[in-house]
């Protein structure tokens, strides 16, 4: 039976993590784009704007309490207040954010319409004033959720009567009349805009965009609330049947939970449907990013820009970052020793608290001193960095005691900061040289000096670990490794392995020379691990199976198979098999997880690249582009390549680690194993196959973890780069694919052969180490009769068997390295034939050459 529950738990983590980082993002671009003058002056923005604004309430008041539940108790089950309080602000959310696409929907019918009453509704005004009349009506309408919402059985929700009135209202209010509505207005708009003369479109060009905005977001909202109205109907019929103790009910809330999951996308997908399906849309957004940046002989950014988005940046990583952060250390399943409070932590303590009181001085310089315009954007930068700032005061002190010596997410944090200021200091430092402005010039300038050299001094400060405190030991002779209390950029650029490797240059290293793993990776702790796993899976799985089995048909110990330190009972072989697999993963999700997530952003830099390199290349082709901008892209493409590198390195670094837990864990339970085994069971697992299991076999588990995720990230690199070629080359690319194509059974043949020599070469060498075993056991009656000769014959024999297969492995794998060298070469020269060849406007440039190279390396 699969544990729903996990599943669930996991889901939770990181895909709500996803969808909370994506989401918060998404919706404040679309706040920044929707209040642009382009789009102000439009009353559609209105929807749009308050839209993405409850979006982000929304996201905070459902999603933070889902990450806090993970390691607390629910306080929907402790306090009935909250447990009202929270679902009726859930539900008047959810109905301001359907009903705002209704209204959305509605304007768009309004402005399509010739009667000049009916478009008068198309207006500003109006829109403001249903934004402002739904929150009370939403209000009124969810009251009945903390009136009747209960908590009973520790589980806070709807009983009786009340769950099929509660199930009728979501399907009606909730559901349908919204989709219904939505659709209403859509229909009637299509037929209006048919209706409509060719001069009227084109004088409102921006209407039709807003339509195009419209017509995606409710798309969305259908496709998303399908599965919950499916649910909600199935609720309301079987509202009454109740099985007590029932996997059922795990099933059905596990259904509930992903159709909820699935709504979810509704506050996070808004802006990257806008940015994807709009050109407009699309085009405006890069004009505000790339706007008064490259016409200038200078690299300069709008004050608005460098006080709004350069700022927000810093701190939106930050953000992103932090619940994963703390999840992580909650998580950890080794108590640590807080670290002493020491001169380091009181000085970065002393930096945060100056940075916080800069924030405050800026606040009152521009809100009573400065009468600009963009005073209340650098107030509201100057109010996020406040809170951010007391969040780091706390989240130092949370580090110190969890024994985290080096903060590498502070480090980041502080260097975004520092860069994200140089812009202020470049600006302000000319506009004094050439004494533009007044006295108030010099304030500001020299606030921004301060709050400069406050994040460049908190950034030193991070480049510097606490000093370690000796926590776990096994033997005193021999140290603990240093990437646990070494700083940042020595983990990065892994520096604390220069000493071992000096010291094993100068002389030949000893066991004392080396260091002593952490109480986290060693043996006993992840065998101990997955050993857990496997007994928590297996007591649910027989819990829910097999209830009534008594205790006298259980199984002694002495005769379970290898690998299932379980209980033998009789479920289906496969099961058997699928709960070490899972409680292998299960143990390490986590870390496994985090290997993909860094996998992620390495494809991102990867992926990038060559889009950077097509802008580096057309910077040659423009004489009127300021030069400034082409040193700009030389040092993106550097920085782009040395993170593409850090990240790599990380990944590998994590899976690795992964892995090493992998060959631990196997080879400390088969090890455990061996020694419970009688001799009955003995016969059956050879001592040869042991050895293999604790040897060779594990090693292979260590090796898959580094490939584990090509799984899924190959077919996306795969499908993002052929995107990309079809947009230089267009149909040419249609004969390389081929060819790929043509090149995938041919390796699925070479990796069949080489698995099933594997598997001869693996079965000739247990009977060598079988035979090896017996002629050690029995060598001095080999001596007595002098059967050496026989022997030694014998195993020669075995022995160039096995050495056939390897030699046999190794031809296919050179055949197998020649074809992935050559197939690159093959299929960029058929491309560029096919794309010279197809049209004689088809011109080969050094644009298209080099970024389609690019890309095809990278396929």
């Amino acid at each position: 039976m699969v544990n729903l529950s996990f599943i669930q738990q996991e889901m939770i983590q990181y895909g709500m993590s996803i969808y909370f980082s994506l989401g918060l993002v998404g919706n404040i671009c679309n706040c920044i784009m929707f209040i642009q003058p382009v789009y102000r002056r439009t009353p559609s923005s209105i929807y749009f704007l308050s839209l993405s604004i409850f979006l982000i309430i929304y996201l905070f008041w459902t999603i933070v309490l889902l990450f806090y539940t993970l390691d607390h108790i629910d306080p929907h089950t402790q306090s009935s207040f909250y447990c009202k309080i929270q679902l009726y602000g859930t539900h008047v959310l959810n109905q301001c954010i359907r009903y705002i696409v209704v209204f959305a929907c509605a304007d768009r019918f309004f402005v399509t319409q010739t009667n000049l009453r009916i478009r008068s509704l198309n207006s500003r005004q109006v829109a403001m004033k249903l934004v402002f009349i739904i929150c009370p009506i939403s209000l009124v309408i969810a009251i009945h959720v903390p009136i009747l919402m209960n908590i009973s059985g520790n589980v806070c929700g709807r009983f009786g009567l009340y769950k099929l009135i509660y199930a009728i209202y979501q399907i009606i209010i909730i559901s349908i009349l919204p989709l219904i509505l939505m659709s209403i207005f859509g229909i009637l708009t299509i037929r209006s805009l048919n209706q409509r003369h060719v001069n009227q479109v084109r004088a409102k060009q921006r209407d039709r965009d807003f339509m195009h905005l419209t017509i995606a977001e409710v798309i969305v909202h259908v496709f998303t609330s399908i599965p919950y109205s499916i649910y909600l109907i199935y609720n309301a019929i079987t509202y009454s049947i109740v099985i007590e103790n029932s996997p059922r009910d795990d099933i059905e809330e596990f259904i509930f939970f992903v159709t909820q999951f699935i709504t979810y996308l509704t506050s996070v997908v808004s802006f990257y449907v806008f940015i994807s399906t709009s050109k407009p849309f699309r085009n405006e957004f890069i004009n505000l990013l790339d706007k008064n940046i490259t016409k200038s002989s200078y690299p300069y950014l709008t004050e608005c820009f460098r006080n709004t988005i350069l700022q927000w940046v810093p701190m939106g990583i930050f953000w992103l970052v932090l619940p994963l952060w703390i999840y992580m250390l909650i998580r950890e399943r080794i108590k640590s020793q807080p670290i002493p409070i020491s001169g380091l932590f009181i000085t970065k303590m002393i930096l945060a608290v100056q940075f916080l009181l800069i924030q405050i001085f800026r606040i009152i310089n521009y809100t009573i001193l400065s009468t600009e315009q963009n005073g209340q954007a650098i107030c509201f930068t100057s109010v996020l960095y406040i809170i951010t700032a007391l969040t780091i005061l706390w989240l130092m002190n949370y580090d110190r005691l969890k024994s985290i010596y080096a903060s590498g997410l502070l480090f980041v944090f502080w260097l975004l900061v520092s860069l994200a200021i140089v812009p202020d200091i470049i600006d302000y430092s000319i506009k004094v040289q050439q004494q533009i402005g007044s006295k108030k010039l010099w304030i500001k300038s020299v606030s921004i000096w301060i709050h400069f050299i406050l994040a460049l001094g908190s950034f030193i400060a991070n480049c510097f670990a606490e000093k370690y405190v000796p926590i776990e030991t096994i033997s005193d002779k021999m140290p603990i490794v240093p990437e646990l209390y070494v700083n940042f950029l020595s983990r990065i650029f892994c520096t604390w392995v220069t000493p071992l490797i000096v010291r094993g240059y100068k002389a030949p290293l000893t066991e004392n020379d080396c260091w002593q793993l952490p109480l986290s990776e060693q043996t006993v702790t992840v065998a101990h691990q997955v050993q857990n796993c496997m007994k928590g899976m297996n007591m649910q799985t027989t819990s829910m199976s097999y209830e009534n089995i008594s205790t006298a048909t259980q199984i002694k110990d002495e005769n379970r198979n290898l690998l299932n330190d379980l209980p033998m009972v009789d479920i289906k072989k496969h099961e058997k098999k699928t709960v070490f697999w899972r409680a292998l993963f299960g143990a390490f999700i986590d870390k496994i997880i985090s290997g993909g997530l860094i996998k992620f952003v390495h494809d991102l830099f990867q992926l990038t690249g060559p889009l950077v390199l097509k802008l580096f290349l057309n910077f040659f082709t423009d004489p009127t582009k300021p030069k400034w901008l082409g040193i700009f892209y030389a040092i993106l493409i550097s920085t782009m390549v040395f993170c593409q590198v850090i990240f790599l390195r990380a990944y590998f670094h994590c899976q690795f680690l992964v892995g090493l837990r992998f060959r631990s864990a196997i080879t400390g339970l088969v090890y455990r194993k061996s020694l419970k085994l009688s001799n009955s069971s003995r016969h059956a697992s050879t001592t040869g196959e042991i050895i293999n299991l604790m040897s060779i076999d594990a090693s292979h588990f260590a090796d898959i973890t580094t490939q584990l995720h090509m799984l899924w990230s190959a077919p996306f690199q795969i499908l993002v780069i052929l995107i990309l070629l079809y947009q230089q080359m267009q149909l040419a690319i249609i004969p390389g694919v081929a060819l790929l194509l043509i090149m995938i059974p041919i390796n699925l043949f070479i990796q069949r052969l080489q698995k099933q020599l594997t598997s001869k070469q693996m079965t000739v060498k247990d009977e060598r180490i079988k035979m090896m075993n017996e002629i050690l056991n029995g060598i001095r009656v080999l001596k007595l009769y002098g059967w050496e000769p026989a022997f030694i014959r014998l195993i020669s024999r075995i022995r160039q068997n096995e050495l056939g297969y390897i030699r046999q492995q190794a031809v296919i794998g050179a055949i197998s390295s020649i074809l992935w060298t050559f197939t690159p070469i093959l299929v960029s020269i058929t491309t560029f034939a096919t794309y010279v060849l197809l049209s004689d406007s088809n011109i080969l440039t050094a644009e298209k050459a080099f970024v389609s190279l690019a890309l095809f390396n990278l396929l």
